[in-house]
């Protein structure tokens, strides 16, 4: 029975880890829903472009692993007053944490590349696909700056305990990697612009795919409260305590990614619903060009689709 009570735990002054576990699981479905909804209509309309659907699949798998590690670090205590764990739990609870904090990046560096391949794969602009290059190259970086960063932050043995006094800089680390975070989300907003640039179209049509790619905006502002949170348990003696609200905003953030990375291949279903047309299928091509004077801003049509009504 005390197995039982233990892997129900409520909510209480004494314990808010639950916040982190609602959180969690309750984006964790929505994010679950997501990516089968684009599994099932790459396989619907025989879609190949594995190097499009791919990284988001494995997104959700380390989102998923990560969401049963931190719920295995609120089990050991997180939530709760450091004074009131046993030595025990306090290493379970670092530790598990510590692996969801890395996993975190992973998951959110592959919602990123899905983004930038996707765009690299709609447009045959030469300088656009640079572009997309250059900050899949970006995103690499920060994501081995990021996990080593997490990594090693923390005096040997034991890097997974944090405590200002035993880690560089006081967790200083979580401030660029949060910065470089939030300006790579930018990046890939401002991406969808550029290749939209010059393309010929009904405006309600080029309103409604600048608005499915710029949904990737909320995480920007996610990431923002990210950041501005990390003071609130970086110097703190109570790491277990004053760590949860930028627990719950991680995993808003991580999840959140992992969902709005499938709006754009998805959004065509959503329009195809609100205007009753259930039967909307995604055509060869996007369908969108420039004039015979500016070849090279077209859609590429050999690429991956998008139609909306």
């Amino acid at each position: 029975m005390a197995g039982q009570k233990d892997a129900f735990q409520a909510l209480s002054s004494e314990n808010r880890g639950t916040l982190i576990t609602l959180t969690s699981v309750s984006l964790l479905i929505v994010a679950i829903i997501f990516v089968a909804a684009k599994f099932g209509s790459a396989i619907y309309f025989k879609q190949r472009r594995t190097a499009v659907n791919t990284p988001i699949w494995a997104a959700l798998i380390l989102a998923i692993i990560q969401v049963v590690l931190l719920q295995k670090a609120v089990d050991h205590g997180m939530g709760k007053h450091q004074d009131g764990l046993s030595d025990g739990d306090i290493q379970a609870w670092s530790k598990f944490a510590y692996a969801a904090h890395i996993l975190l990046i992973g998951a959110m560096s592959l919602s990123k590349m899905s983004t930038i391949l996707l765009i690299w794969k709609l447009t045959p602009s030469k300088s656009l696909r640079r572009s997309c290059a250059l900050t899949a190259g970006i995103v690499v970086g920060w994501s081995i700056f990021a996990v080593l960063g997490i990594a090693f932050q923390c005096e040997m043995p034991g890097p997974w305990l944090y405590s200002p006094e035993r880690c560089a800089g006081e967790g200083a680390i979580f401030y660029p990697i949060a910065i470089f975070n939030i300006l790579t989300e930018v990046i890939i907003a401002v991406l969808p612009f550029l290749m939209m640039r010059n393309v010929q179209m009904a405006q309600h049509k080029r309103v409604k795919i600048l608005c499915s790619f710029s949904s990737r905006l909320i995480i920007v502002f996610v990431g923002i409260a990210h950041l501005a949170l990390i003071p609130s348990f970086s110097h703190s003696t109570d790491v277990s305590w004053d760590i949860v609200n930028w627990e719950i905003v991680a995993q808003t953030m991580m999840l959140t990614a992992v969902i709005i990375a499938c709006v754009p291949t998805l959004y065509h279903i959503f329009a195809g619903l609100h205007s009753g047309l259930t039967t909307t299928q995604i055509p060869n091509g996007i369908g969108l060009e420039l004039p015979q004077t500016k070849p090279s801003g077209y859609i590429n049509h050999s690429a991956y689709s998008l139609d909306f009504p």
